[in-house]
């Protein structure tokens, strides 16, 4: 189990006790909702910050939209606090043929992941941070980044604290 923090075994419980039917909300369409959801948040992404390459899912869950950004071509890192939601990422992910990075994180303590990302994304379930008045271990802070051929763009670089 991931470190215990303010009732982090109990969220992560929670949600290893719905990983297994979590895909049932989109009735018999689960290959089509990532596929929407990755479009919705490219079409997003891309009004803002068209040259997104990387991005960290930090709440992904059984992983809808990591892996419809991945379908997308984008480099997906995707992190949850439930070990079974993450086991379910990957097989679909696997089952698809789409690379995505899957590492166990609560993203209220983000210090076990590093790297760049264009865009950090939690959807669906921030709220739990929201009410819990807590303060993140880690920061995810502007840094200008260029890389050949390529116009300047900002980056999201995880600081551990």
């Amino acid at each position: 189990m991931l470190v215990d923090i303010l009732g982090s075994s109990a969220v992560a419980e929670f949600y290893d006790g719905v990983a297994s039917d979590y895909h049932l909300i989109y009735a018999d369409r689960w290959e089509q909702s990532l596929r929407h959801q990755g479009r919705a948040l490219d079409a997003l992404i891309r009004s803002s910050l068209p040259e997104t390459r990387d991005v960290l899912d930090c709440a992904c869950g059984i992983g809808a939209q990591a892996i419809g950004l991945a379908l997308l071509g984008y480099r997906v890192t995707a992190t949850d606090i439930s070990e079974r939601s993450l086991q379910r990422a990957r097989d679909t992910a696997a089952r698809l043929s789409t690379p995505v990075t899957v590492l166990p994180a609560d993203f209220r303590d983000l210090r076990g992941i590093s790297g760049d990302f264009d865009v950090v994304i939690c959807c669906d379930t921030s709220w739990f941070a929201c009410t819990s008045g807590i303060r993140p271990t880690a920061r995810c802070t502007p840094c200008d980044s260029r890389s050949a051929g390529s116009t300047p763009r900002r980056r999201a670089s995880i600081n551990r604290s």
